[in-house]
């Protein structure tokens, strides 16, 4: 049965559409198909996010100077995929927690009252990112003994005031 539409009616516009872009269900994509095309889009995007963006905002990398490390020294630091205080964060690392530098911002950059250079670096866990520089210790390559004492006198600070502040104190645990 043919019916009659006007050109460029509605129901014209919409036969045309269909035509032109088919919708396909996710049901009906394999999963090895669905799982390259996740990957085909994802991947580049966090590439692209994990600092591949403006040219000139950092320096090359330095695996060619003195490796150099860094220790956590602010609780609960964000570790954040680009150097800006508005990006988001990638994970919180508590205090102590050691780091390796691979990169740093050109330029020095004010959060708050601070004025410091931001720093791409790799945890432990493989993780790398951007954190702030006045939340960690930088040590140098020669130096990476005095970061385990660094750490441990850290800590036994922290233990101190706690005691301190804790000591005659009242307080309990909820289960």
């Amino acid at each position: 049965m043919l019916t009659l539409v006007r050109p460029g009616s509605y129901k014209q516009r919409m036969r045309h559409r269909r035509r032109a872009f088919p919708r396909i269900p996710a049901k009906r994509l394999s999963m090895s198909l669905y799982r390259a095309l996740v990957i085909a889009v994802i991947v580049p995007a966090f590439t692209l996010a994990a600092g591949c963006g403006e040219k000139g905002r950092h320096d090359k990398s330095r695996s060619d100077r003195n490796s150099e490390f860094a220790v956590v020294v602010s609780e609960n630091t964000a570790l954040r995929i680009d150097p800006m205080i508005y990006s988001a964060r990638i994970t919180l690392m508590r205090k102590g927690t050691r780091l390796v530098i691979t990169d740093q911002s050109k330029e020095k950059s004010w959060v708050g009252k601070d004025h410091s250079f931001w720093y791409r670096v790799r945890l432990e866990n493989g993780l790398a990112g951007w954190v702030y520089g006045s939340t960690i210790r930088i040590f140098k390559g020669s130096q990476s003994g005095s970061i385990d004492s660094y750490v441990s006198n850290l800590r036994e600070h922290e233990e101190e005031s706690l005691r301190k502040n804790l000591s005659g104190k009242w307080w309990s645990v909820n289960k």
